[in-house]
């Protein structure tokens, strides 16, 4: 059951959401029958207390008649004003203004990124904050209730607007709850326009749990590859949405299918601050229900976006997906040692349709050299052997051998994309060439076979043949 809350508090510190589950329950809000009920009876007290005044200063009153004449002509005006005032009262819920823009930033921190999160919605809170449209962030953070705040400026400080509660068994990494808040903050915080930002661990495509445990899965034929060794980058990434159920025995992930049908009306722009999520095959099924799309194809660093530099991008008439991609690849290249590591793209999702006509033409006349292709001259994403992400417009070069169909489908690539860079390594991977998107590369595997074939881009573009 979910449950509302309301009420604005200013901070010195968004560590205070820690705290909210102490605040008053939200059961007790009081419904708007009860609110006519105070409103009406305020008025009736309002009148008894006129008669008592009457009492008082006018029948015990030692002045004379002219007195009294003159407090009954005070009384009725005020009487006859009061009751116009009590057949105002109506039960109508009142009208919650649209504005132009309402940016949630959905922080899926149940999990072992919750500090991390934490100092991101610390950021958020010191950026350039909207003054007349709406910042609502959904924060679920180790062990604590998962709760929806709407932040805005304040005069010199920031004004945390608590609109919505979760209960403890909530499950942020699943497909419902993203739904649910998303349908919540279209009620509580209504706009022209909508742009999600999605914070957690992510694996792009990949189903649900494969990316942590592919020896795990029956007739996997990847078994015998050193896919689970020690990762001693662990640390330093965020490899969307893992965290376990409501009975903290298994790995919940919400899988890119899912996501796409969640998805209750048409969004601005997604930003996903997680790993590996700029591949072709997530773009592609979320391209009906967004307009920008801005990721990574390789890992994210766990600091994540440089938030206090690119959330006055977002409130732009029209979200600057550039700005907010230059400034985040602008933040990495400053870094040093490993920590100067980043991939990014931003794309529109207008035009992906001659993308993939372009490559299903490629697909059609070379699809049988798949499995024969030489993966290690394609620039990769992926790191510890997790060979799932090659750059899709390298993959497609090779695999065309060049010429005229590989140029038509990068013209059309071209036309979709707004920016793209990379650092010259990620971690421990060389950077050589970006396109911003990666892409799977068919493999003999037959769980990821079947998973991929449930894909839009697959199912247009016939990679893997039905």
């Amino acid at each position: 059951m979910y449950c509302i809350m309301t009420g604005t508090k200013s901070i010195e510190s968004i560590e205070s959401i820690e705290s909210m589950e102490s605040m008053e329950s939200m059961e007790s809000m009081e419904s708007m029958e009860s609110m006519e009920s105070k409103k009406s009876k305020k008025c009736k007290e309002g009148i008894d207390s006129m008669k008592g005044r009457e009492g008082k200063d006018g029948m015990n009153s030692s002045k004379g008649k002219t007195g009294v004449s003159f407090f009954y002509i005070f009384f009725f005006v005020a009487f006859a004003q009061l009751l116009a005032s009590c057949k105002a009262v109506t039960t109508d819920s009142p009208e919650i203004a649209v504005q132009k823009k309402t940016v949630l930033f959905y922080m899926a921190a149940n999990n072992n990124l919750s500090g991390n999160i934490l100092s991101n919605i610390n950021s958020i809170r010191n950026s350039k904050l909207p003054s007349d449209d709406n910042l609502v962030i959904y924060s679920h953070l180790s062990g604590k209730n998962p709760v929806l705040i709407r932040v805005s400026p304040n005069g010199g400080e920031t004004a945390v607007d608590t609109l919505y509660k979760f209960p403890s068994a909530t499950v942020s990494a699943n497909s419902t709850t993203l739904k649910n808040v998303l349908s919540i903050v279209q009620t509580l915080c209504p706009a022209e326009k909508y742009g999600l930002v999605l914070s957690s661990h992510g694996t792009g495509w990949l189903p649900s749990g494969f990316y942590s445990n592919p020896t795990g899965y029956p007739s996997s034929s990847v078994a015998a590859m050193s896919l689970n060794a020690p990762d001693p980058y662990a640390h330093m990434v965020k490899s969307f949405g893992s965290e376990t159920d409501a009975d903290g025995t298994s790995l919940v992930e919400m899988e890119i299918t899912d996501m796409a049908k969640a998805i209750p009306y048409k969004l601005e722009f997604i930003l996903f601050d997680v790993c590996l999520m700029s591949n072709i095959e997530v773009l592609y099924e979320l391209k009906d229900v967004t307009d920008y799309f801005i990721a990574s194809p390789a890992e994210v660093l766990a600091s994540g976006f440089p938030y206090t530099d690119i959330v006055g991008y977002m409130y732009e008439d029209v979200v600057n997906a550039k700005g907010i991609a230059e400034a985040y690849y602008n933040h990495y290249n400053r870094q040093s040692g490993a920590y100067r590591s980043a991939t990014i793209g931003a794309f529109k999702t207008d035009g992906l349709n001659d993308v993939a006509a372009a490559a299903k033409t490629i697909f059609e006349k070379k699809r049988d050299n798949i499995l024969s292709l030489n993966r290690s001259s394609i620039q990769r994403y992926y790191r510890l052997n997790k060979h799932w992400f090659y750059d899709f417009e390298n993959y497609m070069e090779v695999l065309s051998g060049g010429g005229e169909d590989f140029t038509a489908l990068k013209q059309a690539l071209d036309k979709v994309t707004i920016y793209k860079n990379a650092t010259e390594n990620f971690i421990n991977i060389k950077i050589e060439r970006t396109c911003g998107i990666s892409s799977y590369i068919t493999e003999e595997n037959t769980v990821l076979t079947a998973a991929y074939k449930k894909l839009a881009w697959n199912k247009d573009v016939q990679m893997i043949a039905d």
